[in-house]
């Protein structure tokens, strides 16, 4: 098969996923996705592309004589030049995001609020002047234990360390990720919000440490979920 069938069917495949992509996003109200995915396969298809033809100069001239051995090496030059790509496109953090569409209002997943507003949630919590005592006792009291280090109250986390307790939550969406933690004892907090990473809290998480300090590697299990949430649990305090 000649250069220019394979470049051929390279582009018909990629335009074929390009307008895939498109309708399926689109779809589901993700217009803006559907164009960033398309983006980024064009541009791993060009760099996929011109890799191919340098590594066809490269060995055209070392091989000049050899062509079965010369296709064979580009190939393998390709596919290693294309894996690389996606792995790098797979693991690069800290990557914005287009902002989402509106979305109607319900109690899980679609609360918007403000650094500032979750601050004064934080305080309240530490410090409280509106709520109950035995309400907020019970908020910071393990109800659950997933490890020996972090178990969940009545809506915070809490993980316990030789800091202290914490009380922390994390959010995180398509087109934005948070964080939120207070040590109560200590009267110290921190709210971090970021457009970045799709699912992935782990930047929020890494600036919450930066400013609070203690130890982070329960929080990023938790916002993994890397426990079993189905149990059985380490142990239930009730």
């Amino acid at each position: 098969m000649s250069r220019l069938k394979v470049i051929s069917l390279l582009l018909v495949a990629v335009v074929l996923a390009s307008l895939v992509a498109l309708l399926l996003l689109y779809g589901i109200g993700w217009p803006k996705y559907g164009w960033l995915i398309v983006l980024c396969g064009w541009a791993l298809a060009l760099a996929s592309g011109l890799a191919m033809w340098i590594g066809w100069k490269v060995l055209s001239r070392l091989l000049p004589e050899r062509t079965g051995v010369r296709r064979a090496l580009t190939l393998v030059w390709s596919a290693i030049v294309l894996t690389g790509l996606v792995v790098l496109t797979l693991s690069m953090a800290n990557v914005p995001v287009p902002k989402g569409l509106p979305v109607e209002a319900s109690a899980a997943g679609t609360v918007r609020t403000t650094a500032g507003d979750l601050a004064l949630f934080l305080i309240e919590l530490s410090d409280p002047r509106h709520l109950s005592t035995d309400v907020a006792a019970e908020m910071q009291s393990s109800q659950v234990a997933l490890s020996h280090d972090l178990s969940w109250g009545l809506g915070p986390g809490i993980q316990h360390s030789n800091e202290g307790d914490a009380l922390w939550q994390w959010g995180q969406a398509p087109d934005f990720q948070s964080v939120m933690m207070v040590y109560p004892e200590r009267g110290a907090g921190v709210v971090v919000f970021t457009n970045n990473d799709w699912f992935n809290p782990d930047v929020a998480i890494a600036i919450a440490h930066r400013a609070l300090g203690g130890k982070i590697e329960p929080l990023r299990r938790a916002t993994h979920l890397e426990f079993n949430y189905s149990g059985p649990f380490l142990a239930e305090a009730r």
